[in-house]
């Protein structure tokens, strides 16, 4: 009699990443992000584990969406964990790791480190009342605008404006008859 062993290798590769702080916080495949809604970095400079404890890592690389190649690294002895730093321009990016199975592992991405475009052309001010309006218009082209406030950090006013997550349009806003009874920033 002779006895055979046998490996199946039936799970993906993890992909990790880490926060601005550097420190691991989360892995795939929960929170991978997809194509429409990737993961969100609003630092440049992005931390990655790949880790394949079965058949060890093969490949894995990191594309903007438009298909040009960023990063890409192939590992041809067997390697369980590799850790990768990179500074990223903003944009959408499809990182793909592949084990030496076979198997792979997707995480959708979009690092946007430049805040929104705000534009106030016109403030009024009603001395009489207490009160103000503030119209203007705001964007962000890279990831878009999922809401916006107008707030004082004194009174904890909040008043929302309601926009379709993500657009990336111009939007226009206009808060009106504000009370501003107390001084203070908005």
């Amino acid at each position: 009699d002779t006895m055979h062993a046998l490996r199946i290798e039936a799970a993906a590769p993890e992909i990790g990443w880490a926060n601005q702080s550097q420190i691991f916080v989360s892995t795939c495949p929960e929170g991978c992000g997809t194509q429409a809604a990737p993961r969100e970095f609003n630092y440049s400079t992005v931390k990655f584990r790949y880790q394949e404890l079965g058949s060890g890592l093969g490949s894995s690389e990191i594309k903007k969406e438009s298909g040009e190649v960023m990063w890409e690294a192939t590992y041809p002895e067997v390697m369980y964990y590799y850790d990768t730093a990179l500074m990223l321009p903003d944009g959408k990016y499809k990182q793909t790791v592949i084990d030496r199975a076979g198997r792979e592992q997707v995480m959708w991405f979009r690092v946007d480190t430049v805040s929104p475009r705000v534009e106030i052309p016109s403030i009024s001010i009603s001395r009489n009342f207490g009160t103000f309006s503030v119209n203007g218009t705001a964007q962000d082209l890279n990831s878009g605008l999922d809401s916006m406030a107008l707030e004082n950090s004194q009174l904890s006013i909040s008043v929302p404006v309601s926009l379709e997550s993500g657009t990336t349009d111009p939007v226009g806003f206009s808060f009106a008859n504000v009370n501003a009874s107390v001084d203070g920033y908005y």
